[in-house]
């Protein structure tokens, strides 16, 4: 897990992720960098980071920011559980919009129109089941 954290770690070093920047002081702007969130990582925290990391390769298919990730694995290393974690990551909607468009491809072998998307996540982001969806795809088609 260490290991993996690592790897991660370089990689998001590269990656446009490492350019981010945030506002301190007075208004200077500086790079986010991860030596500040690695600094502050206790060896309990680099399961959790390896959680969220994983959760969000599975269901965003991305590695989280560093403020989220520091943020979720905070929140695992303070009693919360990968379990609920993995149940925000999929109710967010970031998620039901690549479920959405997933949809779009897999049953009307086609791209989505702006309209259609926006209404099918916002109907996701209500409750409506998956099945349900996708019945709507497919009687739609």
């Amino acid at each position: 897990m260490l290991q993996m954290f690592r790897s991660w770690l370089k990689l998001a070093k590269k990656g446009p992720a490492a350019g981010r920047h945030s506002r301190h002081g007075r208004g200077v702007s500086r790079p986010l960098g991860l030596e500040v969130l690695e600094s502050r990582l206790n060896p309990a925290s680099v399961a959790a980071v390896a959680e969220v990391t994983n959760l969000y390769c599975f269901f965003l298919d991305r590695f989280p920011e560093p403020l989220a990730l520091a943020d979720w694995a905070t929140k695992i290393d303070s009693g919360v559980r990968v379990a609920d974690v993995a149940l925000a990551i999929q109710l967010s909607h970031e998620y039901q919009t690549l479920a959405v468009e997933s949809y779009y491809s897999e049953f009307l072998d086609r791209d989505f129109d702006p309209e259609g998307l926006a209404n099918f996540v916002s109907a996701a982001q209500l409750g409506v089941s998956d099945e349900r969806l996708i019945a709507g795809f497919i009687s739609s088609w």
